[in-house]
């Protein structure tokens, strides 16, 4: 799949939506919308999402991305699912929400989401710290689990907060 605009939007609605290794969505002045409705959402390695002005991803279940460098997520929102972001880089954004579960792993740093980061439980893996003394990491969730192989761990939630071994439950519950 390639899909090139040189002036407006791209949208592609889906009840599935996969963009498999090699597929290329670039709008150089635009937005770029991608919503799978009441299915799932997944990427892979290869794919990439140039937009000129913001990327919108919306989905009623799972949303699965992953990137080989940086990713800088603008509105991602899964109403009903999981939201699995992997980096081979660092992570950042604006909003990310989703209904049970957010997973963001970067080999470098998770940064701070400059306006929402919302769900029930979230874990957070990074290898060189996760938000900073400038910019604390601002969640809204019930449950975390945080792991950092180096640098410091600097979070903050607006409501009571349990920090749990989140990822054994995942292997419990299969």
């Amino acid at each position: 799949m390639s899909t090139r605009c040189e002036a407006g939007e791209i949208k592609i609605n889906a009840s599935d939506l996969v963009l498999s290794e090699h597929a290329e969505i670039t709008s150089i002045s635009g937005n770029i919308t991608l919503n799978a409705g009441t299915g799932d959402l997944s990427m892979t390695v290869e794919t990439i999402i140039d937009a000129g002005s913001t990327v919108n991803i919306s989905a009623n279940n799972h949303i699965v991305l992953h990137a080989l460098g940086n990713i800088n997520l603008e509105n991602i929102v899964s109403s009903a699912g999981n939201i699995q972001i992997i980096s081979d880089g660092t992570i950042s954004g604006d909003t990310i929400s989703a209904d049970t579960r957010i997973t963001l792993q970067a080999q470098d740093r998770i940064s701070s989401f400059t306006s929402e980061f919302s769900s029930t439980e979230a874990i957070l893996m990074a290898g060189n710290g996760i938000g900073t003394a400038d910019a604390i990491f601002g969640t809204d969730i019930e449950r975390i689990d945080l792991q950092t192989q180096s640098g410091d761990i600097f979070v903050t939630n607006t409501n009571a907060l349990t920090i749990q071994d989140l990822r054994f439950l995942i292997i419990l519950s299969g």
